[in-house]
């Protein structure tokens, strides 16, 4: 299983850019009926951590919420999180697929911490360390509390969001921030209003960045303006 692992983590890190992992999280927000999407650089306990949130669905889980797995919405949101290369989704109803997206945020950083629902749990490389050098740290969850600046639902900006990723970053992630380019796939020159063509319900992304104090805005209108599509606002 560890070698299997292993060679599931190379995939990631030779097939995904380290900073593809914004679309991906806009993706997966869209698959749970989302209709905002916010990413946001602030210091946490003293550290500068990116924060990615959404209003989709909270996470549910039939395994361990000890729930018939065909019976009602329950889906298996933190098994497929948590799995190497296997997905939940069904590739008919979801843009994504794969099962591989989610980890590529592994490559700016080695502490992620998942908010949403009931669940509170992050994938630690230190604290897998401290067990040993065989737990897969990529795939194995440790329970975490959530705090004041942590918890959801939390409302910002009149939207109250139900799903909070705090990616706490690595030497390469704040090198990425330090450089200016951990944002690269939504600078403006790379991705537009075009993107909400490619979703179902997400209407509004939103990027604040207190590093550099800079913020922008990327809203779907239904107003005929230009070509119809959506509003940006950037400052």
């Amino acid at each position: 299983v560890r070698t299997s692992l292993h060679g599931h983590s190379n995939v990631v890190q030779m097939n995904f850019a380290s900073t593809y992992f914004p679309l991906e999280f806009i993706q997966n927000a869209d698959d749970e009926g989302a209709s905002a999407v916010r990413f946001q650089i602030r210091k946490i306990n003293g550290d500068w951590c990116l924060e990615i949130l959404n209003d989709g669905r909270e996470f549910t889980d039939s395994a361990l919420a000890g729930q018939d797995g065909g019976s009602g919405d329950v889906k298996d949101d933190v098994t497929g999180l948590c799995a190497a290369g296997v997905s939940p989704k069904h590739p008919r109803d979801h843009i994504g697929f794969i099962g591989v997206g989610f980890k590529s945020i592994f490559e700016i950083s080695q502490c992620v911490e998942v908010h949403s629902g009931q669940f509170h749990f992050s994938f630690d490389r230190e604290r897998a360390e401290e067990h040993g050098d065989d737990i897969p740290w990529r795939v194995v969850p440790w329970s975490c509390k959530p705090t004041e600046e942590t918890d959801v639902p939390t409302e910002i900006d009149g939207t109250e969001y139900t799903t909070r990723f705090v990616v706490r970053l690595n030497e390469r992630g704040r090198q990425f921030l330090s450089n200016n380019e951990l944002f690269e796939p939504l600078r403006s020159e790379n991705i537009d209003r075009r993107v909400f063509l490619f979703l179902k319900d997400v209407r509004g992304l939103s990027i604040d960045d207190e590093h550099s104090d800079s913020s922008r805005r990327i809203s779907r209108t239904d107003e005929v303006c230009d070509d119809g599509l959506a509003s940006s606002v950037e400052k």
